[in-house]
């Protein structure tokens, strides 16, 4: 769980820079041990941000993310229901940015584009609404559009509403084109 974390978020720099040093913000990532989310951590990481990362894959998958940070900077927690929304808001409340990296572009067995990319978005915006996070950043899809025949890109448009109904202040949205890597 997040015991270990202190009741409220870092708030002194210190170090030189770099791994090892503390750069005053808490961030959670969801979707860290994606495509766009191992990049971003490891960013963050370099920087000194102490960083939560909910997953719901097999922990063993989310090793790699370990070598991002300094020890005791990370906090990995498996979570493997993201629909209990009291587990969400204890996620967030350390948080002063959460960073939102889910969703899918295309059909899982147990979850359609409506719940990869509104639904979920939709509950963790609310967590975020609830603890009063000050920085809500979400990626959506340049293409994002209400009325595209992609359903993908239908949905990347509910969930920018969603976003900016539950947090008009806080939110930032992040509209990226299409990412290749050599992994990819």
């Amino acid at each position: 769980g997040l015991r270990a974390l202190s009741s409220s978020p870092v708030s002194v720099v210190s170090g030189r820079g770099g791994r090892s040093s503390t750069s005053a913000h808490t961030v959670t990532v969801f979707g860290a041990t994606g495509r766009m989310g191992r990049y971003l951590v490891n960013n963050l990481g370099q920087i000194g941000t102490q960083l939560i990362i909910p997953h719901r894959c097999d922990p063993f998958n989310a090793q790699f993310l370990k070598m991002s940070s300094d020890l005791g900077q990370q906090h990995a927690v498996h979570t493997p229901d993201f629909n209990d929304e009291k587990k969400l808001e204890e996620l967030v409340k350390y948080s002063d940015v959460v960073v939102n990296l889910t969703g899918s572009h295309r059909l899982r067995l147990h979850h359609s584009f409506l719940d990869s990319n509104v639904t979920l978005t939709h509950k963790i915006a609310r967590a975020c609404k609830n603890m009063e996070v000050p920085c809500f950043i979400h990626m959506s899809s340049i293409n994002a559009d209400p009325n595209s025949i992609s359903r993908f890109y239908k949905t990347k448009a509910l969930s920018e509403e969603v976003v900016l109904h539950e947090l008009p202040d806080a939110a930032i949205i992040c509209r990226l084109a299409d990412c290749f890597h050599a992994r990819d």
